[in-house]
């Protein structure tokens, strides 16, 4: 599993042959708050190279909508909200 560096990095090799042009993102499920906070500045990077850009997470947090059964931790809640 990459950790938020790793991410980081293969985004910055991603920039550098110029390969880092998409339409679309998906992510899914993320337990480390840098990771996401990673995740995030990515993508808003890329919604500057391309407006159209449509981002969609599955973040698989929990099964009711009231906040009972939430798999993830509170620290984590903010940032998929956002």
């Amino acid at each position: 599993m990459l950790n938020s560096d790793q991410l980081h990095e293969l985004y910055e090799g991603l920039k550098l042959n110029n390969v880092n042009h998409y339409d679309y993102i998906l992510t899914g499920y993320t337990r480390d708050a840098s990771f996401l906070a990673t995740v995030v500045d990515i993508v808003q990077e890329l919604k500057q190279q391309n407006s159209d850009l449509v981002y969609v997470c599955d973040p698989v947090m929990g099964d009711k909508w009231n906040g009972e059964g939430s798999m993830v931790g509170n620290r984590l809640l903010e940032p998929y909200l956002d």
